[in-house]
């Protein structure tokens, strides 16, 4: 693997983690759906909790002992996406969130068996309260097909 990319298990204390996989988890969450042409037929959902510069979001508290604990100096993007099971393999596009140098964080809210592909570096599985920390390269995504659902955290910043 790549030097300059970092996974850290256990990121957030156990009880932050559970409140956060709760709330992104809720039927209620405000999740809304992309069909991006680069990816053909196919559809995630996000929300975005910030966005250059402003809150983006009424729960943007709730994603706080992330950046708390990740002391970003400052955040580009914080938004969460949501992949549902694919009886299709798949693999998104690679994407770079951000034209400029900065560091990406993701934040993975559940295990399943779609992975995340960093741009010539790593594939990165994804396990329940595991971030990962690298510099601004693309990733793409390895949709899942043995669970109902796949969802991670996405940090942009310096």
């Amino acid at each position: 693997m790549d030097s300059n990319i970092r996974e850290i298990k256990d990121f957030l204390e156990e009880d932050e983690y559970k409140k956060l996989k709760k709330t992104l988890r809720l039927s209620s969450f405000p999740w809304f759906y992309y069909n991006e042409n680069s990816f053909e037929d196919k559809h995630y959902f996000q929300h975005t909790f910030f966005d250059w510069h402003e809150k983006t979001s009424p729960l943007f508290d709730d994603i706080m002992p992330v950046l708390d604990k990740l002391k970003p100096n400052m955040i580009t993007q914080v938004k969460a996406l949501l992949f549902t099971k694919d009886p299709d393999k798949h693999v998104t596009p690679l994407i770079k969130d951000r034209k400029f140098n900065c560091k990406t964080a993701i934040l993975f809210m559940d295990e399943n068996n779609g992975k995340t592909i960093i741009e010539d570096s790593a594939e990165i599985s994804p396990v329940d309260n595991k971030i990962v920390l690298f510099e601004n390269k693309a990733y793409a995504t390895k949709v899942q097909q043995n669970y109902v659902r796949g969802i991670k955290l996405i940090i942009n910043y310096s």
